[in-house]
């Protein structure tokens, strides 16, 4: 780079304010060898363009949500791609190491591995940096060599004037992944966090200890009451007393306040594709798909008016008891003897007062 001698800040030309997110899922193992990369672009369709710039044998994947992170279908479409080259079998299955991502926990994902021989282990939680070889030592120089091959993109005089869009990320990522995925740097990586060979002792136990803002002991607080001055007989005036004040008196040490403790389980190394941990996402399963279907059926609606739950009490039982019986007052007056007889066809005389 060339700048002005005593300049401790030089700006440089760069394509866009903001750029976009793409996922690139390297796998290496211990004797130096790699996988070819499982990108995931920020979107829906892939063009078909990209994997043939991509290193030979890579994979080029979108998502509906379109965000560029590992989601659970991008886990498990990976897992196939990784299938492909590892080639896992019932007499030697394939040993994967991954942290405890949610993408990397779902029911599809461990039914996948326990029927095609691959067996999913997750480092602890908070210690992929020490523990995940690709951070350790490849990640690093990748992002070192992309940055280079995105300035000597920039800075070539053919595309003055042109914006980086995501069509050129394919180019750059194939210019470097060869740098930084050499056998020199994958094998330190597994000699550096003791995996393999395996030293346990390779890591200091204070690297895995939590740090503290408020670490410092409290200092000791005197329980004794403070003395009441009391008159005295003697003459003599005694000197102006000084005391030393330290500063945690004036402005004591922040304390934190109690976490709240939740209810979820805290997460731990394990072995994925054990049964108890796939009956547990079983289990979780369930629950969820059935508060889906309670949320689902239909709510009866309240009604905003007031119903009227008063009933008068009928004068007599007989208006209440049937209310389709009708009363003609022409008629109430008349006896049964007042009705006149009538006479059938067949010569029988009815009244038809008598009929019960």
């Amino acid at each position: 780079m060339i700048a002005e001698k005593g300049v401790k800040r030089v700006g440089t030309a760069v394509s866009q304010e903001k750029g976009c997110l793409v996922t690139v899922c390297g796998t290496i193992n211990a004797m130096g060898g790699f996988i070819p990369p499982f990108c995931i672009f920020p979107r829906v369709n892939t063009q078909p363009l990209w994997e043939e710039v991509l290193p030979i044998g890579s994979k080029a994947e979108g998502h509906a949500k379109a965000s560029g992170w590992m989601t659970g279908d991008n886990f498990l479409n990976y897992l196939k791609h990784f299938h492909k080259y590892a080639r896992p079998s019932k007499e030697l299955p394939v040993l994967l190491l991954l942290d405890n991502h949610a993408s990397h926990v779902s029911l599809a994902v461990i039914n996948y591995c326990k029927e095609n021989d691959i067996v999913l282990l997750s480092f602890p939680p908070h210690c992929s940096h020490e523990l995940q070889p690709l951070d350790k030592t490849v990640y690093r120089p990748l992002k070192t060599f992309f940055n280079a091959a995105a300035d000597k993109w920039m800075r070539n005089p053919s595309n003055a004037g042109k914006v980086m869009t995501i069509h050129n990320i394919p180019i750059l990522i194939a210019e470097a992944f060869p740098k930084a995925f050499t056998p020199t740097n994958i094998i330190a990586g597994f000699e550096s966090t003791g995996i393999q060979p395996l030293n346990r002792e390779r890591i200091p136990e204070h690297r895995y200890l939590p740090s503290y803002v408020s670490d410092r002991p409290e200092p000791a607080e005197s329980a004794m009451e403070p003395q009441q001055p009391e008159p005295s007989c003697s003459t003599h005036t005694p000197d102006e007393s000084t005391a030393i004040i330290s500063p945690h008196v004036i402005r004591p040490f922040a304390k934190a306040a109690p976490r709240s403790k939740t209810s979820k389980k805290k997460v731990t190394s394990q072995v994925l594709t054990l049964t108890p941990v796939k009956r547990l996402l079983e289990e979780s399963a369930a629950a969820k798909s059935k508060n889906k279907a309670e949320k689902s059926q239909p709510r009866c609606k309240k009604s905003i008016f007031p119903v009227n739950t008063q009933h008068h009490e009928s004068e007599s039982d007989s208006e209440t008891s049937d209310p389709n019986m009708e009363l003609d007052d022409s008629d109430s007056d008349l006896l049964p003897s007042d009705l006149e007889p009538q006479e059938r066809e067949d010569g029988e005389i009815e009244n038809p007062t008598a009929q019960q």
